[in-house]
């Protein structure tokens, strides 16, 4: 038996062969199994015990197959964390007098702590060309005794290989009190990628936080940093930028792959942003690099280039109250941050446009439903890319043709399913 999670145990056994080769009379009823705490046995040796003084036990264990080759699995929670167990197993018949005697198991097993938690809002502020102040929030302490903070750095040849973990120089060396959680490491080789992992480790390692590692990161000097992509099979790509930035750009080895970026802050990440393809609808295979840049810098960067508006929209009737939108999008958003569609349509008559988000407004997509339409109704249409930046968002785009809801059936309502 084993321990697989905290303050849990996994029990297994199987039925096995008569020794004597002999056919017993039982007639299985069920398995009895119990668990004790290792302090309350008396052992033979230091791991095998004679006799247990309280057993207690295990209703969601007592099976009433007497089961094949692969055995019974069962799972024991709510236990004492960080202690030592032994188990014990009966096969018992209709008849108790011809029950089996019990197996107990020789050795025991200590239940899993609860871990710490992972830590927070990591973020890293470059001081120098050679030198970065790292922060974080420590996670719930769990049911950790705290040690210290493990702080490691790598240097990264990205795509190719990782180098192995190694303390860094500065005070990242040296973390014994848990409140602090910032420190800054030195003595790093400009513009040399790596990758930094945080993990608080406790007296009994069982109980570790998870690690908190960072994307790959380079510099040459502060206010501007660069953090490793890669190529990705999925569309969209999330990952932690580190300290706050005015604008990013894509890196991109080759190619007229189109992207944007976006900043979102989340309650565990401060500074999470999440990378788009924005020309088709996979992802890539180049070896991309987030450019980023603070404040200060913000004046070393080329001028910013406006979207451009998309080829074409189509509008599709599907029913009295519902059609489907399709558009087209041209090989360029320029430097559009947030980049998504943005869908209006206005009844012929009306002045207003009603502005459609949802599925209409999904980079990830080229197209949507409408719902809740009028029907025999005209709508005009238009489709343009909306940045963060209202300077950069594109020009608009007219429906080829204006869409034109069906018109119901005599034995029809609007309301109809």
């Amino acid at each position: 038996f084993e321990s697989l999670r905290p303050a849990s145990l996994t029990l297994r056994w199987s039925a096995m062969d008569y020794l004597s080769g002999e056919k017993s009379q039982c007639m299985f009823k069920d398995w009895y199994v119990e668990i004790a705490y290792s302090s309350d046995c008396t052992k033979e040796s230091w791991w095998i015990p004679t006799e247990c003084s309280e057993w207690r036990y295990l209703p969601n264990c007592s099976f009433t197959e007497w089961g094949d080759w692969r055995g019974h699995t069962c799972e024991v929670n709510d236990l004492e964390p960080l202690t030592f167990y032994h188990a014990r197993f009966q096969a018992r018949c209709t008849d108790p007098a011809l029950d089996s005697v019990f197996n107990v198991t020789k050795n025991h097993t200590m239940t899993q702590g609860f871990f710490a938690g992972i830590p927070e809002n990591v973020t890293g502020v470059i001081l120098s060309e050679s030198s970065l102040q790292l922060a974080w929030d420590a996670g719930h302490p769990g049911g950790c005794t705290y040690a210290g903070w493990e702080v490691r750095v790598r240097k990264e040849e990205p795509g190719i290989t990782s180098k192995p973990w190694t303390i860094p120089f500065g005070s990242c060396r040296d973390t014994k009190v848990r409140a602090t959680t910032n420190c800054t490491i030195t003595d790093l080789v400009p513009a040399e990628p790596v990758s930094i992992k945080i993990q608080e480790t406790c007296d009994d390692p069982k109980a570790n936080s998870p690690i908190a590692q960072t994307p790959i990161i380079r510099w040459e000097q502060p206010h501007q940093w660069a953090l490793y992509l890669g190529p990705s099979r999925d569309i969209t790509m999330s990952l932690n930028v580190l300290d706050k930035a005015e604008r990013c750009l894509i890196e991109k080895e080759c190619c007229a792959d189109e992207f944007t970026y976006c900043l979102v802050s989340t309650p565990t990440a401060p500074y999470w942003a999440s990378v788009t393809r924005a020309d088709v609808l996979f992802g890539w295979g180049q070896r991309l690099w987030l450019n980023c840049t603070a404040a200060p810098l913000l004046h070393t960067l080329p001028p910013e280039i406006q979207a451009i508006a998309p080829a074409a929209l189509r509008m599709l009737p599907i029913s009295g109250t519902s059609a489907q939108a399709v558009y087209i999008l041209l090989d360029s958003i320029g430097h559009c941050d947030c980049a998504a569609p943005d869908l209006q349509i206005k009844a012929r008559g009306t002045r207003d446009w009603q502005t459609l988000g949802g599925d209409c407004a999904d980079m990830t997509g080229r197209g949507c439903i409408l719902t809740d339409l009028l029907p025999d109704t005209v709508y005009n249409a238009r489709l343009r890319i909306a940045c963060r930046s209202n300077d950069l968002t594109s020009e608009w785009t007219d429906a080829e043709q204006p869409l034109a809801t069906l018109p119901l059936c005599a034995w029809e309502t609007a309301d109809s399913p």
